[in-house]
């Protein structure tokens, strides 16, 4: 009969080991578990102040690109008052004269005397007004996305 309360004895206490293990076991997964959620949850925090840091950076470079081309829009204004009011400033450009006949070796061009100015037509103003405001809202808007892909790319480097 001692043998048999011997067993029951051992076989209680590992019994009781083993539930004992178990919980402290449980209790080691759950502070695992913690550690990993804390862990991913600063790791979700940082790619959001990252993303609102990319997102600032580019309002502000689309802010700086928008005073560019108010600036220019309004130069633009100020030369078309300039010119309607006949105050001479007029849109000039370099024309050769028709006549005028070179001898092959001299290089025609600014400086040489077969160049004058003239006047751009008044038909012409509008399109050359549109060209130049889209070429300074072109300009502007790859600025803005040239920012955008260098920052990118440091950060794409920085990480590996």
């Amino acid at each position: 009969m001692n043998a048999y309360v011997l067993a029951a004895a051992i076989t209680s206490a590992a019994i009781g080991g083993w539930v004992a293990n178990g919980w402290r076991l449980g209790e080691q997964m759950q502070k695992e578990r913690n550690e990993w959620a804390q862990v991913e949850k600063a790791r979700v925090n940082a790619g959001r102040i990252e993303a609102d840091n990319r997102a600032l950076e580019l309002w502000a470079a689309d802010q700086y690109a928008q005073k560019e081309i108010t600036e220019h829009e309004t130069k633009l204004s100020e030369l078309e008052r300039c010119i309607a009011a006949g105050r001479g400033c007029g849109l000039r450009i370099r024309v050769a004269k028709p006549s005028a006949c070179m001898p092959a070796n001299e290089a025609a061009g600014v400086g040489s005397g077969a160049v004058e100015t003239a006047e751009l037509d008044e038909s012409a103003r509008p399109a050359y007004r549109a060209l130049r405001t889209g070429i300074v809202k072109l300009e502007s808007a790859l600025k803005v996305c040239i920012s955008g892909t260098d920052r990118q790319q440091h950060d794409a480097a920085t990480r590996d």
